[in-house]
């Protein structure tokens, strides 16, 4: 009987992992072949540039909008089964917004510190700073796609943005210089795929009634 109850219960965490394997997949794809895409296009003065960029982008979104997103996993069983759900998307949206501002106030005391200890130029750092928005909203809407269980849309959604992102570098690295290229590419990507997930999606309670 034991062993039936051990099974009833491995049997959908092993579902649950198979089911997000293809995207982890996806992940390591775009690591093999985009990252060395624009390690060829990119000095080496610009690659240890980007990669600067990417690690504050990482850094910043660590401290603030990755946390708050993942409690969404915790907390949204609670407050659907109380019938809070606006309350809860508030909550999120209150508390992501108070983390968005202290970053903001931040970046005003940082940003020369920042640019010349790293040589990293302010309107990177500005786009870094814009960056964080979809970044904190994907991470949001990727958790949904888990509470919902859909990870053929997890997995296409990453299709979509890794497309995105090389289309839009692509038609815009004349423009701009390499690095503010791909983080504008980031950008323009990432409010791509954030509307098209939340499209996808049929939220429990609107947020419209937040």
């Amino acid at each position: 009987m034991q062993t039936k109850n051990v099974t009833r219960k491995f049997y959908p965490i092993l579902n649950s992992f198979l089911s997000y394997l293809p995207s982890r997949f996806l992940v390591i794809l775009n690591s093999i072949i985009i990252i060395p895409f624009f390690a060829h296009m990119l000095t080496t003065k610009e690659m240890g540039i980007y990669q600067l960029s990417i690690g504050i982008l990482n850094l910043l979104c660590t401290c603030s909008t990755d946390w708050i997103t993942k409690s969404a996993l915790r907390f949204y069983e609670k407050y659907k089964i109380l019938n809070k759900l606006p309350e809860f998307y508030s909550n999120i949206l209150f508390i992501s917004l108070t983390a968005y501002l202290v970053i903001v106030i931040f970046y005003f005391l940082s940003a020369d510190y920042i640019s010349t200890k790293y040589f990293i130029s302010k309107d990177i750092l500005a786009l870094l700073l814009i960056l964080i928005i979809p970044c904190g909203i994907r991470q949001f809407l990727y958790q949904m796609l888990r509470i919902f269980n859909k990870p053929f849309l997890y997995t296409f959604s990453i299709v979509i943005y890794q497309c995105a992102q090389l289309l839009f570098y692509l038609m815009l690295f004349k423009i701009f210089g390499n690095v503010k290229t791909i983080l504008t590419a980031m950008i323009i990507a990432m409010v791509v795929i954030d509307i098209y997930i939340a499209k996808k999606l049929t939220f429990k309670a609107p947020l419209m009634n937040i």
